[in-house]
């Protein structure tokens, strides 16, 4: 059992240095349970083809796309149970295409180089709203670490930044961005300040797009069998020819048999 320890932070993005966000990829969470002692949620990832590629120059590679399956408990403090496994891909994209949920997430996940922490870009519905986050081995751990001054105001406590509660419907970042104190840092009191910024650092559509495709395209599936029976009939052996036989003679002496034969040798 892993023990997710984390703190979660609102991210001014006038303060962000947006050169030093490598290993971008692109996260598709699906909630299939979003109970708040019980979240099940199945995540598609698309990253970049080289995870050295700052969020400037990045492009997709669903070549490497995988997926997994994550549980975690209901959170103590800063932290709570969480289990991970990965899981196929096609079984992934199957839950997708089933729409067993409409619960889901879209965001570009970057991580600061030089401090380690974790950075979400989120999409629809929530475009414009950036997030960072850091895992650390213990609570006292975290309660020592050093926070990046872009990471500007501790929204761990509030439910309403996690993203169960992001996917379940767009009201919740309306009422987030409704909040004055809020507001202020998510739009710098101008609302198309961060959709801007979006459109500079990153072709959302590129990302979206691969995301879109990938069902019709999916890496490293395995061919399908051709239908053929399991039941393989071998072809009988054909007889040799024999040989063409020219003369033979069968005799008895003295109650002994004895053949002779003289053949010509069959192509």
């Amino acid at each position: 059992m892993a023990k997710e320890i984390e703190c979660k932070y609102l991210v001014d993005v006038k303060k962000l240095p947006l050169d030093t966000l490598k290993k971008v990829r692109y996260s598709y969470q699906m909630y299939i349970s979003n109970d708040p002692e019980k979240v099940v949620r199945v995540v598609i990832i698309i990253p970049a083809s080289d995870k050295s590629d700052s969020i400037l120059e990045a492009q997709p590679d669903v070549s490497k796309a995988k997926a997994k399956l994550t549980i975690k408990s209901s959170r103590q403090g800063n932290t709570r149970d969480e289990y991970e496994y990965d899981i196929p891909l096609k079984d992934a994209l199957n839950i997708w295409r089933s729409r067993m949920t409409k619960n889901i997430i879209r965001k570009i996940r970057t991580c600061d180089k030089r401090t380690g922490w974790d950075v979400d870009f989120n999409m629809q519905p929530n475009l414009g709203l950036v997030l960072a986050e850091k895992e650390y081995d213990s609570e006292e751990e975290l309660k020592a670490a050093k926070v990046p001054e872009w990471a500007v105001l501790d929204v761990s406590d509030d439910d309403n930044f996690y993203n169960v509660n992001l996917s379940q419907c767009d009201k919740t970042f309306e009422k987030i961005s409704n909040d004055i104190e809020y507001n202020s840092i998510i739009w710098g009191y101008k609302k198309e300040m961060n959709v801007d910024v979006y459109d500079g650092i990153f072709s959302v559509k590129k990302w979206c797009s691969a995301f879109d495709d990938l069902p019709y395209n999916i890496p490293n599936a395995p061919k399908e069998k051709e239908t053929t029976s399991d039941i393989c009939v071998a072809e009988p052996e054909k007889k040799k020819d024999k040989d063409e036989k020219l003369f033979k003679l069968k005799f008895k002496i003295f109650g002994y048999k004895f053949k002779f034969s003289i053949s010509r040798k069959s192509k």
